[in-house]
C-alpha cells in the first residue's frame, strides 16, 4: 500500500520531469540545427549557394590560416547568437543571409590583429556591428528588390579599421613578416618548404595566380586554399567554374594589355573581384547564356578601370578596396537589367535555385512549356468539327489591322460547306449551330436586327452582322460576328461562363455564305484592330488524325475541334488545400509501405503536395481544361517523385485521340554526375533531355466514362538516342485516383484513404 502511496506521489512529478526534459531535448535539437544551417550557409552563400559539401570546403579552406579561420568563426557564432537573441526572423538565419557579413568581418581581423583579449572584445562588437547592418539594409534593399551582397561588410570592416587607430592595446599582426623563421623554429626545414611550396607551387604563373585570387575570398592567399576553393566550386556548378575562369582570364590579360601589371592582381586582391563578379553576373543573377558569358567579357575590363579608379580614392584613407568594385558594379546592372521588359536577351533569374544549372534548366524547361500561355483561356466557340475558311493570312477580309481573325465553316467528307443545291442557308451545315462563348466575361455590346443574307449576297453597310462582344478582363475582348438574326439569346450586361450558348450561326452582313467570325481585341467596339492572341487548347486534324494542340494558332484550311472537361478527370484532379492522401505501395516482393501526402500552399497561394516522409513537394496547377506540375524538390527515389513524373501535363477532357508531349527540366531527370558535361555546355546548347508522353488507356464509355486509365512515358535522351524508358498507369474513377502503377518496377501504389 506504501509502495502505491508513492508511486501516486511521484508519477505526475515524474511525467512533468520527462516532458520537461523532451522539450529541452527538442529546444536543443532545433538550436543546434538551426546553428548547423546558419554556420554552413554563411560560407556557401559568399558563392551564391546552399549546398553544404561545397561550404565544408569553404570552410575548410578558412582555416589554412587558422588565425584567420578562427576568428571567422568566433564572429559567425557571435552573429548567431546575437541573431537568436533579437528573434530575428528564421528562414534568413537559416540561409545564412544575416552571417556571411560578419563572417568576412571576422576573416579580416584575424588577418590584421594579433590575438588578445582587446582583439576578442573588438571582434564581438565588430561582428554584432556587422549583423546590425546587415538586418538593416536587408530590410530596406528588400523594399527595392536588391540583394544585400557584401555592404555591411564593407561598412563594418572600415569602422573597425578607423576606429582601432586611436585604440594603443590593439596591436597589428606581424604573422608573416618573418614567417620562414617562424616556421623554421616550429617544424624544421621541412615546414618551411611546405610554405615555400603553397606560396610558389611549381605550376604556370596564370593557374598560381588563379588559384590564389579563389583564396583571396576568404582572405586566404595561397594556392592550397584556393585549390580547396576550386575543387568546390567545380562540384557544385560547372557554370560556376567555367565563369570563374573566364572572368579572371579577362582581368588577367585585360591588366596586361592596358600595361597594368601582374602584381596590382596578384597583392591586392583584385582578382576575387573577377570571380565573383563573373559567377553572379553569368550565372547567379541572371539566367546563364551565351550572352551572359559575353556580359562578363565586357564587364570584367569595366570592373578593373573602377578598381584603379576607386584605388587612388582610398589611398588616403589607407583603406582596402575589398570587395567594393564587385558590389557596386553587380547593385547597377540588376537595376538596368530590370528595365528589360521585352522578355529577350539577357535575363534576370526569377526564382533562384542557388545553383547556375538549375537556374537554366528551370528557366529553359518553363519557358519552352508556359511562355506562350495566356492569362485568359480563350476556346473554339463551337461545338464539334469546325474548318477555318480564313485565318490571320486570309486575302479577302482580314487585312492590315483586321488580320488577327478566325473565319470557321463546317465541311464534309468531301469538301463541300452545303449539301446540294446549296442555294438556300438551309443548306450550310454551319446554319443554326450554336456558337458559344469562347471564354468567361461580360457582354458588353449585343448588334441585333440585320438580316440574313441570301446565298451570294452581302451586306456591305452593317458589315459585321449580329455580333456580341465579350469583356474577359483587362484589354482582352471576343468579337463574334455573322450570327443568325433573332437568334442571340444575351443582352448588354449578362455575364456569361465558357461554353454558354450565345445563339447560333446565321449568314448576316459581309456573309456570302454562313459562317463564324471570331476575333479578339483589345477595345470594346465593332469594327476594332484585332489581336493576336492563340486559342488555348484544342484538337487539330492532320492526315486524318488528331493532334493535341495548346496555346497555339490554327491555320487556313486546317480542321479543329474544342475540348469538352470530362467529370471525373476533373474530380480527380481537383486537389482542395488540406486535402489528404494515404497510399499503400505494394512492391515486387509483396512489401507494403504506407505513405501520406497533403496539400498545401505557400503565401502567395501557390499549391503543393508534401510528403514529409521523403521530405519532397511537388507544385502544381490547373485549369478547366488541363492539369499540370511545374516543379519538384526532394528525394527522387520516393513515390511523390514518380507522381510528378507520371503526371507531368494531364488532359481533363477525354478523348480517344489526345497526346500531349512535353519536357522536364534536365536535372529533374539527370543525376548531377550524368550531366557533368552537359553542364559545361548548358549555356550554349542542351543535348540532354528527359520527355514525357501521355495518352488515354482503357474507357468504359466514351460518352458518360466512370471509370480512365491514364497511360505515361518518360524517356531520358541524349540528342536522338534513348538511354531508359520508365512507364506508369493511373487508374481513375467517380471517386478519384485509386491506383498508380510503376509498371516498369512493378510497383503499384492503392489509394485507400482521400
Amino acid at each position: 500500500m506504501f509502495i502505491y502511496c508513492i508511486e501516486f506521489l511521484i508519477s505526475p512529478i515524474y511525467e512533468r520531469f520527462q516532458g520537461f526534459a523532451q522539450e529541452v531535448n527538442s529546444r536543443i535539437t532545433y538550436l543546434i540545427q538551426l546553428g548547423g544551417d546558419f554556420l554552413l550557409n554563411s560560407y556557401s552563400q559568399l558563392f551564391f549557394s546552399n549546398n553544404r559539401w561545397f561550404a565544408l570546403l569553404l570552410l575548410l579552406s578558412t582555416f589554412v590560416d587558422p588565425y584567420c579561420g578562427i576568428s571567422g568563426m568566433v564572429a559567425l557564432l557571435v552573429a548567431h547568437i546575437a541573431s537568436f537573441g533579437l528573434k530575428l526572423p528564421e528562414a534568413p538565419i537559416r540561409k545564412g543571409l544575416y552571417g556571411y557579413n560578419s563572417l568576412l568581418t571576422g576573416l579580416v581581423m584575424g588577418i590584421y590583429f594579433e590575438y588578445s583579449p582587446e582583439f576578442w572584445l573588438i571582434l564581438i562588437l565588430g561582428s554584432f556591428l556587422t549583423l546590425l547592418i546587415s538586418v538593416w539594409l536587408a530590410s530596406v534593399q528588400l523594399k527595392s528588390n536588391l540583394p544585400l551582397l557584401g555592404i555591411p561588410f564593407l561598412v563594418s570592416i572600415w569602422t573597425i579599421l578607423l576606429s582601432v587607430r586611436s585604440f594603443q592595446t590593439l596591436e597589428l599582426s606581424e604573422r608573416g613578416l618573418f614567417m620562414q623563421n617562424e616556421l623554421f623554429e616550429m617544424g624544421g626545414i621541412t615546414l618551411v618548404r611546405w610554405y615555400e611550396f603553397m606560396q610558389y607551387p611549381p605550376i604556370p604563373r596564370f593557374w598560381e595566380v588563379f588559384l590564389k585570387s579563389l583564396g583571396a575570398i576568404f582572405f586566404q592567399y595561397n594556392v592550397v586554399s584556393g585549390f580547396f576553393i576550386a575543387i568546390g566550386v567545380l562540384i557544385y556548378s560547372r557554370i560556376a567554374f567555367s565563369l570563374s575562369l573566364l572572368g579572371f582570364t579577362t582581368g588577367y590579360f585585360f591588366y596586361q594589355a592596358v600595361g597594368g601589371g601582374l602584381s596590382e592582381i596578384y597583392y591586392s586582391f583584385v582578382g576575387f573581384n573577377f570571380i565573383l563578379a563573373a559567377i553572379s553576373l553569368g550565372g547567379f543573377f541572371v539566367i546563364p547564356s551565351w550572352r551572359s558569358y559575353l556580359l562578363v567579357i565586357v564587364m570584367t575590363p569595366l570592373m578593373a578601370m573602377v578598381l584603379s579608379a576607386l584605388n587612388y580614392l582610398f589611398l588616403d584613407l589607407q583603406l582596402p578596396l575589398y570587395s567594393l568594385p564587385f558590389n557596386l558594379l553587380i547593385l547597377l546592372l540588376i537595376v538596368v537589367l530590370r528595365l528589360n521588359f521585352s522578355g529577350k536577351g539577357i535575363q534576370l533569374v526569377g526564382i533562384q535555385e542557388f545553383q547556375p544549372e538549375k537556374n537554366l534548366y528551370r528557366y529553359l524547361n518553363y519557358t519552352e512549356r508556359f511562355s506562350r500561355n495566356t492569362p485568359v483561356v480563350v476556346h473554339p466557340p463551337f461545338w464539334g468539327e469546325w474548318n477555318i475558311s480564313q485565318d490571320d493570312k486570309g486575302k479577302i477580309t482580314h487585312l492590315g489591322e483586321w488580320r488577327h481573325a478566325w473565319d470557321f465553316v463546317v465541311r464534309d467528307e468531301s469538301g463541300q460547306t452545303y449539301k446540294s443545291p446549296g442555294t438556300q442557308v438551309t443548306d450550310y451545315y454551319a446554319y443554326n449551330l450554336p456558337v458559344l462563348a469562347a471564354a468567361s466575361g461580360t457582354v458588353i455590346e449585343v448588334l441585333e436586327g440585320v438580316p440574313d443574307n441570301a446565298v451570294g449576297d452581302v451586306e456591305l453597310i452593317k458589315n459585321w452582322g449580329n455580333t456580341v462582344i465579350i469583356w474577359h478582363g483587362g484589354y482582352l475582348y471576343s468579337k463574334i460576328s455573322h450570327l443568325k438574326t433573332g437568334s442571340i439569346f444575351v443582352k448588354k450586361g449578362d455575364y456569361v461562363y465558357k461554353g454558354d450558348t450565345l445563339g447560333v450561326c446565321g449568314n448576316s452582313g459581309r456573309s456570302p455564305e454562313p459562317h463564324i467570325h471570331f476575333q479578339l481585341q483589345s477595345t470594346p467596339y465593332v469594327g476594332a484592330r484585332t489581336l493576336q492572341y492563340p486559342l488555348g487548347y484544342y484538337l487539330e486534324k492532320q492526315n486524318g488524325n488528331w493532334k493535341f494542340r495548346q496555346f497555339d494558332y490554327p491555320t487556313e484550311g486546317s480542321t479543329i475541334q474544342g475540348l469538352v472537361p470530362t467529370s471525373i478527370l476533373h474530380t480527380a484532379f481537383n486537389w482542395p488545400l488540406g486535402k489528404v492522401w494515404l497510399w499503400e505501395l505494394n512492391s515486387a516482393d509483396d512489401k507494403k509501405k504506407m505513405i501520406r501526402w497533403e496539400v498545401l500552399s505557400d503565401v502567395s497561394g501557390n499549391k503543393y503536395i508534401w510528403c514529409a516522409q521523403t521530405q519532397s513537394t511537388a507544385w502544381f496547377n490547373s485549369d478547366d481544361t488541363c492539369f499540370w506540375f511545374y516543379h519538384f524538390t526532394g528525394k527522387r527515389t520516393g513515390l511523390l517523385y514518380h507522381f510528378y513524373r507520371a503526371h507531368l501535363k494531364v488532359s481533363l477532357a477525354w478523348h480517344a485521340d489526345i497526346q500531349i508531349e512535353e519536357n522536364y527540366p534536365v536535372h529533374h531527370i539527370w543525376k548531377r554526375f550524368s550531366r557533368y558535361l552537359q553542364d559545361f555546355a548548358a549555356p550554349f546548347y542542351v543535348f540532354m533531355k528527359g520527355t514525357y508522353h501521355f495518352s488515354f488507356g482503357q474507357c468504359d464509355d466514351p460518352y458518360h466514362p466512370a471509370a480512365i486509365q491514364l497511360k505515361s512515358t518518360t524517356e531520358r535522351k541524349i540528342f536522338s538516342h534513348r538511354f531508359s524508358r520508365f512507364e506508369y498507369s493511373t487508374n481513375i474513377n467517380a471517386k478519384g485516383i485509386q491506383t498508380f502503377t510503376l509498371l516498369t518496377t512493378h510497383q503499384t501504389a492503392e489509394c485507400i484513404e482521400d
